[in-house]
C-alpha cells in the first residue's frame, strides 16, 4: 500500500495538469484509490505491530520468568559470581531487548525489498538522478556504523555502573545493622552517590549521542531529496508536480 499511494498521487497530479479531458470520473477513481490504499496500509501496519508487540511481550515475560527461576536455584558459588545488579539487569534491560528485537525483526528481509522497489519507482520518475541520492545514502552508512558502535560502548559502561550501584545498595541494605553500629552509612552513601554521578554522566553522553544520531537520521532524507532534485534539474530534467510530490 505504501508504494501504491505515490503512484496514484502521480496519476492524480498528471490528471489535474491535463486540461484536455473534462471528465471527473478518472480523478474520482484515483482519489478513491488513494483513500483505500491509505486505509489498507493503516490496517495492515497496525495489525502487524499488534501481533509483534504481543509476541514480544510474551517473550519478555518468559525470559524474566526463566531468569527469576534460575536465580532462585543458584548455588553458593554462583551467588558469589553473579551479583544482584547483574540479575536485575538481565530481567529488565536484556529481556526488554528481546521484545525490541522482535518488533523490527522482519526488517531484515523486508527492508532490501522495499529499497529495491523504491529505487525502481524513483528511477521511473527521475531517471539516473536517483543515483546521486543512493551514493549519499551509501556514504552515510559508515557514519551510522561508528555512531552505533559508540552507543554500544556507552551502553556497556552504563550497565557496568548500574551493576556497581545496585551491588553497593544491596550491600548497604543487607548490612544495615553493622552500618548503623559503626556509623558507616555516610561513607557508603557517598560511595553510592559517586557511582550514581558517574552513571548520570554516562547517561548524559548517551542522550547527546542519541540526539545527534536522531538528527542524522532525520536530516539525511532531506539532503538526499535536495541532491536528487538538484541532479535531475542540472542534467536537463523538467521538475513537474507529478514527479516532485510522489518522489
Amino acid at each position: 500500500s505504501q508504494f501504491i499511494s505515490p503512484i496514484l498521487l502521480s496519476r492524480i497530479l498528471a490528471y489535474l495538469q491535463d486540461t484536455s479531458d473534462p471528465s471527473l470520473a478518472p480523478g474520482v477513481l484515483l482519489a478513491f484509490g488513494m483513500f483505500l490504499a491509505a486505509n489498507f496500509q493503516t490496517l495492515f501496519v497496525n495489525a502487524y505491530f499488534f501481533r509483534v508487540f504481543r509476541v514480544g511481550q510474551q517473550v519478555r515475560s518468559s525470559v524474566v520468568s526463566v531468569v527469576y527461576r534460575k536465580s532462585m536455584r543458584l548455588s553458593g558459588a554462583s551467588r558469589q559470581k553473579w551479583t544482584v545488579g547483574e540479575i536485575v539487569n538481565h530481567q529488565s534491560i536484556d529481556a526488554q531487548r528481546f521484545q525490541g528485537t522482535l518488533t523490527f525483526l522482519h526488517m531484515v528481509w523486508s527492508a532490501p525489498i522495499q529499497i529495491i522497489i523504491c529505487m525502481a519507482l524513483l528511477w521511473s520518475l527521475l531517471g539516473p538522478a536517483v543515483l546521486g541520492g543512493l551514493a549519499m545514502m551509501i556514504l552515510v552508512i559508515p557514519l551510522n556504523i561508528i555512531l552505533a558502535r559508540k552507543q554500544g560502548g556507552i551502553q556497556k559502561e552504563m550497565l557496568k555502573n548500574k551493576d556497581e550501584r545496585l551491588k553497593s545498595t544491596s550491600e548497604l541494605l543487607n548490612g544495615i545493622r553493622v552500618m548503623k553500629f559503626f556509623a558507616w552509612e555516610d561513607n557508603f552513601l557517598g560511595k553510592i552517590d559517586r557511582i550514581r554521578d558517574h552513571e548520570l554522566a554516562t547517561l548524559r553522553r548517551s542522550v547527546f549521542l542519541r540526539a545527534f544520531t536522531t538528527f542524522i537520521w532525520s536530516t539525511t532524507p532531506i539532503f538526499v531529496a535536495v541532491l536528487v532534485f538538484a541532479t535531475f534539474v542540472l542534467t536537463g530534467g523538467v521538475l513537474t508536480p507529478d514527479k516532485a510530490f510522489p518522489a
